[in-house]
């Protein structure tokens, strides 16, 4: 999350209102294909670590990924 909230070009916004309850969208304002690809890699890397611990952990860890 702090990457993406470094990175340029990029707009987070996230809710960590709640205990165990995280959700976020990122928007890229400026687009290159440079912010694209770190885009997809760091999408690739939380969507594969986020599903490994919603596999091991199913009865605590829920993945929902809403796309547009």
């Amino acid at each position: 999350m702090e990457l993406l909230d470094e990175s340029e070009g990029l707009n987070l916004l996230s809710d960590v209102s709640s205990r165990g309850k995280l959700a976020f969208s990122v928007e890229i304002e400026h687009p290159s294909s440079a912010l694209t690809e770190r885009l997809k890699c760091t999408a690739d890397f939380l969507r594969i670590g986020m599903r490994m611990l919603s596999e091991e952990y199913p009865e605590y860890v829920q993945l929902r990924e809403i796309t547009e």
